[in-house]
């Protein structure tokens, strides 16, 4: 209520300055207008009214404005929340990238000189891929890696990202890769790392195979290539359960 009210109802009656009163509480409150016939007491309700209406309007505006105010701020939040979690993610993965690029052009390149040198004894064992197992032929952790890869869900991310694989098929790829290495006897890595910089290479060999082999864009090409990846998947399964059972038959458990 405004204090300037009070010298308005000055030249009015208790009673009628108490029904004014109560007329504009109920305006204020329901919207209902006051009903009199005295001419003296409708004026100074209606000139009262009009300062709430104005006071009412003015009040909504500045509700609206700072609404306004307040979305735009969310936005603009938003938007910079988004705009780093995208750098984030791009700045990963370009890392990753540019590191695994570089270690595998040079295990390539030690991988051609220790060709040319066979029977020389000096090798620089930061450049060994492959672990040779020797003594009784156990395996030491390729099939433990192999599921490490799987459940590496970070690695993993970057491997699908890189290459444009779904979950499926870079699963598929691992286990192809795994027979890959059995039959080249190697049964192992120094490290995870060691066993991921590996199948890094050799997948990004295949994929380049594929490619060229597809280079026409047949699509019956592309649908053979993923028929041999499903059936290379089911070899390879097949070949770990073959060589549990015949460990298992021998007393030998897989580690």
């Amino acid at each position: 209520m405004y204090a300037d009210i009070e010298d308005q109802l000055q030249d009015f009656t208790d009673e009628e300055a108490g029904q004014i009163f109560k007329a504009l509480l109920a305006y204020a409150n329901r919207g209902v207008e006051m009903q009199t016939k005295d001419r003296a007491v409708r004026c100074l309700f209606k000139n009262i009214k009009a300062t709430i209406d104005r006071t009412d309007e003015a009040y909504e505006q500045k509700c609206e404005t700072n609404r306004r105010i307040a979305e735009e701020r969310e936005r603009r939040r938003r938007e910079a929340r988004a705009a780093k979690e995208e750098t984030e993610v791009h700045d990963r993965t370009q890392t990753y990238t540019d590191v695994h690029d570089e270690k595998a052009g040079h295990l390539i390149n030690s991988s051609q000189h220790n060709s040319s040198q066979h029977n020389s004894s000096q090798h620089n064992d930061n450049n060994k891929i492959d672990v040779v197992v020797v003594g009784d032929g156990k395996r030491k952790g390729l099939d433990k890696e192999i599921e490490q890869m799987k459940g590496a869900q970070v690695w993993a991310e970057q491997m699908r990202m890189r290459y444009k694989l779904t979950q499926e098929q870079l699963t598929q790829w691992l286990d192809t890769f795994a027979l890959d290495c059995q039959c080249r006897g190697t049964t192992g890595h120094d490290s995870l790392q060691n066993a991921q910089r590996h199948f890094n290479d050799w997948l990004r060999i295949q994929l380049t195979k594929n490619s060229n082999g597809n280079g026409n864009g047949n699509t019956g090409n592309r649908t053979d290539a993923r028929q041999r990846l499903t059936e290379y998947a089911a070899v390879a399964a097949e070949f770990r359960e073959e060589s549990y059972n015949d460990l298992a038959g021998r007393g030998d458990p897989p580690k």
